[in-house]
């Protein structure tokens, strides 16, 4: 009994196992701007509905009205989170503090301040100059 049991808790072990790496490995590429699948999901949902127009279709997915530059907003937060999370990718953590710094500053330079999301911007720019104290792991 207790072997059958064994067996099959290795066999899920093993089936989740090649599940993720499936999915990491089958997730996209990893451009200078979009998001792949796995990186996708750790953004705000008006940043999926950017990078995937079809799920925009719901208002919940759409980015609310704050100037014609903040759609350069979500590429820096994809910066941001690669350099904290750097699965996957092969450039250095330098081009991806400066690839979000020059997004936040190209958004924040023409945002309105009555963006409702000047808030989030403001903790991505925070967010940035932390991770630029920061060494290299």
């Amino acid at each position: 009994m207790t072997t059958g049991f064994l067996t099959r808790a290795r066999s899920l072990f093993a089936v989740c196992t090649l599940a993720l790496v499936g999915a990491a490995a089958t997730a996209g590429p990893r451009s200078d701007f979009h998001p792949n699948a796995l990186e996708l999901v750790r953004l705000p949902k008006y940043c999926q509905g950017q990078f995937r127009p079809e799920m925009a279709k719901d208002a919940a997915y759409r980015m609310p009205a704050c100037g014609g530059r903040f759609n350069h907003f979500c590429p820096a937060l994809v910066s941001l989170n690669r350099v904290e999370f750097p699965f996957g990718t092969d450039a250095p953590r330098d081009f991806h503090l400066k690839n979000a710094a020059g997004h936040l500053k190209y958004t924040t330079d023409a945002m309105p301040v009555s963006c409702p999301l000047s808030g989030a911007v403001r903790a991505a720019e925070t967010r940035l100059r932390i991770l630029q104290m920061m060494p290299a792991r």
